[in-house]
């Protein structure tokens, strides 16, 4: 009768598990990116550089909640001597490793079929130096096959920089390479491949 008990709670605790699975994060077809700008002193000339972050992890539930945990020092701008003055000084790795975004989509994605299109409202809560802000997007959501997900921002999402207390480290990064100006309104863009 224990025997068959155990097996019994086993099978209803699998049954469950498959029920509220979650979707995951494909790193290898996922890309986090961000543009920065920067104005020159000599020649007051205006560059836009691409960036990304190479090592990020997460997942969305069945009704929508998105958890992304991004690791600080692995982003790429380049350039690795760039990189690791913003590594040092913009991110603050070394203290604040991880950056985590928490949102609801408040939407159950399993509901979404084969083919199905849909724009949704992100909104959650960005933590970035140890500082939280709220954050929301229009993201598209594409149901590609019955287990694959594509989810990215309708539009660039602009992030201030000062709100995570970056000024001061823009200022440093402005004096090192003898920059006129950095642009603290950075414009991120997120595209999610989510599989299960």
């Amino acid at each position: 009768m224990k025997k068959l008990s155990r097996y019994s709670c086993g099978l209803v605790l699998a049954l469950l598990s498959c029920q509220v699975a979650a979707w995951n994060i494909d790193r290898e077809r996922s890309q986090i990116s961000y543009l920065s700008s920067k104005l020159v002193v000599q020649s007051y000339q205006s560059i836009v550089e691409n960036n990304f972050f190479a090592s990020f992890s997460g997942s969305v539930s069945a009704d929508g909640k998105l958890q992304l945990v991004i690791d600080a020092d692995s982003v790429k701008t380049g350039v690795e001597i760039r990189d690791q003055r913003v590594h040092l000084h913009a991110f603050d790795s070394k203290n604040h490793p991880q950056i985590i975004l928490t949102a609801a989509l408040n939407r159950n994605l399993d509901a979404i079929k084969v083919g199905e299109i849909q724009v949704h409202e992100l909104s959650g809560t960005l933590m970035m130096r140890g500082v939280s802000n709220p954050v929301s997007a229009q993201v598209v959501v594409v149901r590609a096959t019955d287990n694959s997900l594509l989810v990215q921002t309708l539009s660039p999402v602009v992030i201030n920089a000062a709100d995570y207390k970056m000024a001061e480290a823009f200022e440093q990064l402005k004096g090192m390479v003898g920059l006129f100006n950095i642009p603290q309104l950075i414009p991120v863009s997120v595209q999610l491949v989510l599989t299960k």
